[in-house]
């Protein structure tokens, strides 16, 4: 019978497979053991493996007994790789060889994950790299396992941007995650394993994954980590929110991403921080950081462009207010009539936008006008897409047009006749894309323009084509033709980019502009804050100018007024920065448009400077309201007649918007914070010395780690200067293997001890074998070493429970998420695909709570730490001092 050779603990090296491994961790499962393998020959250095001991012989690997002599330079690049190759327990693995500037903010989430942080918001102003707080996280998680389950939502236009971000900063692959892909995951597999669970990295969009048919076949997966880009969009939206709930609620940890926390709809703040949020589970964690909180310059510039209008415009504005606002009053009559409020919006909206789209809406309106059903076939008669919903927030509801809205039908038509006809006439003099394209030629440089309708968008290329060379992007174009479009702006192939607000998301365009344009004011203000923020971000080299359109005499001006003195008269009485507007919904900012002014001296009293105050940058106040202009070099203070470009006050960001660092009533009871600002200064120090301990030679750095995994000791002799209490001294690095229970290696302890060289009495020996009297002193140097270690040891023990207790709190809510009710259900007498269902449902349960079960084991076993062995020399140095007295440190070979 043959002898069953035992397995090899943690830490140790062995021989398997034609290779040269070291034991991370060691798991028994009665009759075999797995035995999670990372790569030390040149052949395999990286590569981590699972073998089945004792299906697989793992042969310990007995590091040689006697010193092995090496050179200085030799030795030195050791002593690199060793420091290299030294990480904390709560250190971060995956930033240290990631393409990014380090940053401490940028570090502290990832930071808060390692101490047990299980659900956290990154909330931080557009333009700070929530991204790369995100992939951090990711990249760290997958430096600690072999293997993740890992899944990015965000908006459709988002995704191929993600996974570029995550394989060129990260060195991850991601999986984009979309009907193709799903088909061909699941043609691929042989094991019956569903495509989400093929899948290590998915990125996939919101919308795709909300699908009931998508959304079923993810049900079995748990997931170790969630990624909500944009999570703001999912708070309040009924099938997002529910999609995205589903998710979460069988994720282990859940990062919410949004620069617009409080999106300023009733219950939408509460909505986002429940989240993923489980039974018992605490405070969600966030993360809220502006320019100003990072000490940054802020490198932003806001204009009003106030542009005079025609004649049939002014009329135009003029009939289409009065109408609006009488069916406003009508439908706020009891019983309201909320659609027809709706309406006026989009049509108030639209002119603001130009007269092309108020054509298309009035015509739409007076087309279906009371008949409903002709709206909806006429929509319903698009194509849609066999896989992914494409977002339509840049297009109206065409329902909405049908509403009527005054009592008298026949009135209502003829008043639409009549706008029709001024429209018309308006189109052929639109005032704002005539000052568009001279303001544009003075510029003399990329830019790009937002407009709140694809159809504007549409006319607004044909005009601009004339004169520069354009891309578009907007909510019913696909990922790829947006990603091209974005593509060849940002490659210079095209002078300026037309989007709607489908592009005012995640988008990476600073390096390519710094002027952004919006033709029209969104009624919704955190929109400006998004549109500028696309070229406002982290890289961003030279100031950024954003410029609005705004008609005179107009309800554009009326809406600028009187967000501007609400927040007057807020900061008058609160005598704080924080802006009403991000408590302000759409519907809201409505009310206050259409409602008429107080007084007339409300409206003038605001003033220009106030009313340029809403979209950020410097201003001085000139007496009498008045502000002096502060314009870029080579720009224009008049375009035409009538239109004058104005500066902005100075405020951070456009329209004074909710400031992710600011402090209101309704976030505080919500979320929790965590100041991790001087942790993630020393991990900061860290990385860097880590970074450039492996620069310029770092394929030389490896090869030493792996030359000393396999060999001896290697000693060397030094001369150093002023850097020893003794004149000559033994110095040895002996490095400690801390692991959990089950052998999982936690942390690799190095240590450094020294001793004074042998008395007078035996130098005579020295000389001839020097190293094999080192050999004496190794002992003792290292029980030194050994109760350095037990020292580092207990120190841990102390803090290591408390940080796998909210990872095992939300475990153990997982495993009780799962005790819900089974799909109740009546069996059929001659059909069985009830039975059949409930059956696979109760299977997938029940692998589920065994997974749970593992996960509960293994942090259990995690909590209990100990040394894997006595402390191993590394370096040995017979080292000589010089110069005492100099305060330097030099280092030179000796033979």
């Amino acid at each position: 019978m043959s002898q069953e050779s035992p397995t090899p603990s943690a830490g140790t090296l062995v021989d398997v497979r034609g290779g040269r491994w070291r034991v991370v961790e060691v798991i028994d499962h009665g009759a075999c053991r797995s035995c999670r393998l990372v790569g030390t020959s040149a052949s395999n250095v990286g590569v981590h493996r699972t073998l089945v001991a004792p299906f697989d012989r793992l042969l310990p690997t007995e590091r040689a007994a006697r010193l092995r002599s090496v050179g200085r330079r030799r030795w030195m690049l050791g002593l690199r790789a060793l420091l290299a190759d030294d990480c904390p327990a709560d250190g971060l693995r995956g930033a240290a060889h990631a393409s990014i500037d380090l940053l401490d903010y940028q570090l502290e989430p990832a930071l808060a994950c390692a101490r047990g942080a299980t659900r956290l918001l990154l909330a931080d102003e557009v333009g700070l790299g929530k991204t790369i707080q995100a992939g951090v996280i990711l990249a760290d998680l997958c430096a600690h396992a072999d293997s993740i389950h890992a899944l990015v939502l965000c908006p459709a236009g988002l995704c191929l941007q993600w996974q570029r971000e995550l394989r060129d900063r990260f060195g991850l692959a991601a999986e984009l995650a979309d009907l193709p892909c799903l088909r061909r995951q699941a043609r691929a597999s042989l094991t019956g394993a569903g495509p989400w669970d093929r899948m290590s990295i998915a990125v996939a969009s919101v919308d795709f994954v909300k699908q009931p048919e998508v959304l079923t076949g993810m049900g079995e997966v748990r997931w170790d980590l969630l990624v909500i880009d944009e999570a703001h969009l999912c708070a309040v939206a009924p099938e997002r929110s529910a999609a995205v709930n589903a998710l979460a609620r069988r994720a282990r940890r859940v990062v919410l991403m949004t620069a617009t926390p409080h999106p300023g709809e009733a219950g939408a703040f509460d909505a986002l921080c429940r989240i993923g949020r489980l039974a018992g589970e605490g405070l969600l964690l966030m993360f809220r950081r502006t320019r100003a909180d990072l000490g940054r310059a802020t490198t932003r510039r806001g204009y009003v462009l106030r542009v005079g209008l025609s004649a049939a415009e002014r009329l135009m504005h003029t009939l289409l207010e009065r109408y609006t606002s009488r069916v406003w009053a009508a439908a706020s009559a009891s019983p309201p009539r909320s659609d027809a409020r709706l309406a006026m919006i989009v049509l108030r909206k639209r002119a603001a936008s130009g007269a092309w789209p108020l054509l298309v809406s009035l015509s739409r309106r007076r087309r279906w006008l009371g008949r409903p059903e002709a709206a909806e076939a006429a929509q319903l008669s698009l194509p849609l897409g066999a896989g992914e919903t494409t977002e339509s927030e840049d297009d109206e509801s065409w329902q909405i047009l049908a509403a009527p809205g005054l009592a008298d039908s026949g009135a209502e038509r003829r008043i639409l006749e009549r706008l029709i006809e001024l429209t018309r006439a308006a189109v052929a003099c639109d005032s704002k894309c005539r000052v568009l394209v001279r303001f544009l030629r003075r510029a003399r440089e990329p830019a790009v323009v937002f407009t709140e309708y694809r159809d504007t968008l549409i006319h607004l290329a044909g005009i601009l084509s004339r004169v520069a060379r354009v891309a578009v992007v907007h909510g019913g174009m696909d990922a790829a033709s947006r990603a091209d479009s974005v593509d060849a702006f940002t490659n210079g192939s095209v002078d300026l980019l037309l989007a709607t607000d489908a592009a005012a998301h995640g988008l990476n365009l600073q390096s390519r502009c710094r002027l952004v344009i919006d033709l029209e004011l969104p009624w919704n203000p955190v929109r400006l804050e998004q549109r500028v923020g696309r070229v406002d971000r982290i890289g961003q080299r030279q100031i950024v100018h954003a410029v609005h359109l705004v008609a005179r005499q107009t309800g554009e001006e009326q809406l600028l007024n009187r967000l501007a003195l609400r927040i007057r008269r807020s900061r008058e009485a609160l005598g704080g920065t924080e802006s009403p507007i991000s408590g302000l919904s759409e519907i809201e900012v409505a009310e206050r448009v259409f409602a008429r002014c107080d007084t007339a001296r409300e409206l003038t009293s605001v003033g220009d400077g106030v009313v340029a105050s809403l979209v950020g940058g410097p201003m001085r106040v000139a007496p009498g309201g008045g502000s002096r202009r502060q314009d870029p070099p080579d720009w224009p203070t008049e375009v035409n007649s009538g239109v004058s470009l104005r500066t902005g006050s100075g405020g951070a960001a456009p329209l004074g918007l909710l400031h992710p660092g600011s402090r209101t009533e309704s976030v505080e009871p919500a979320v929790a914070r965590l100041d991790l600002s001087m942790a993630s200064h020393e991990e900061v120090t860290r990385l860097e010395r880590v970074r450039q301990l492996r620069r310029h030679r770092e394929d030389a750095v490896m090869d030493a780690l792996v030359a000393l995994e396999r060999s001896a000791t290697w000693c060397t002799r030094l001369r150093v200067r002023g850097a020893l209490p003794f004149r000559r001294a033994l110095v040895a690095i002996f490095r400690a293997d801390l692991v959990d229970r089950r052998g999982g290696l936690v942390e690799r302890h190095l240590t450094a001890v020294q001793c004074p060289w042998p008395p007078p009495l035996i130098l005579s020996q020295e000389r001839a074998a020097p190293f094999e009297m080192a050999e004496t002193l190794l002992s003792a140097l290292r029980a030194e070493a050994e109760r350095d270690a037990y020292k580092r040891l207990e120190t841990l023990r102390a803090v290591w429970p408390s940080r796998l207790a909210p990872l095992a709190a939300r475990e153990s809510a997982l495993a009780q998420a799962d005790n819900a009710p089974l799909t109740a259900y009546q069996p059929g007498l001659f059909d069985r695909r009830m039975l059949r269902l409930v059956a696979r449902e109760q299977q997938a349960r029940t692998l589920r709570l065994e997974e749970t079960g593992a996960q509960l084991e293994a942090l259990s076993s995690r909590q209990h730490l100990s040394l894997a062995g006595p402390p191993c020399a590394m370096l040995l140095a017979l080292a000589e001092c010089t110069d005492f007295g100099s305060g330097r440190i030099s280092i030179s070979a000796t033979r």
